[in-house]
């Protein structure tokens, strides 16, 4: 099965046709270093990437608040669609920070 990827040559989108409404009707560039410095895609998989298959799925990471985060791996070739192969949630807990943390922990 052949997939496209936005690395892929010539597949990268240009920033003003992908506009996000969330950040002001515009895509940042956000890229500053690595092979996508001052670019809006990487242009090639990075060196230290694993190889990619498209039917592996993909993840999406949701930020929900200051404390919580909600990561969702999806199987591109589930038989339901949209269908969440693996969900969790990732949860802030400053107090078990050592270095700021008064009480000592141990493990």
């Amino acid at each position: 099965m052949a997939t496209t990827h936005a690395d892929d040559p010539g597949r990268c989108p240009e920033p003003l046709s992908t506009p996000d409404d969330f950040m002001g009707g515009f895509c940042a560039f956000n890229f500053t270093s690595g092979p996508a410095a001052g670019s809006f895609c990487w242009d090639r998989q990075p060196d230290y990437s694993a190889y990619r298959e498209s039917s592996f799925g993909h993840g999406i990471l949701e930020v929900k608040n200051e404390t919580y985060a909600l990561w969702k791996w999806h199987r591109n070739q589930d038989l339901y669609q949209g269908a969440v192969g693996d969900e969790i949630y990732i949860v802030r807990e400053p107090e078990r920070c050592l270095l700021k943390s008064s009480i000592a922990a141990y493990f």
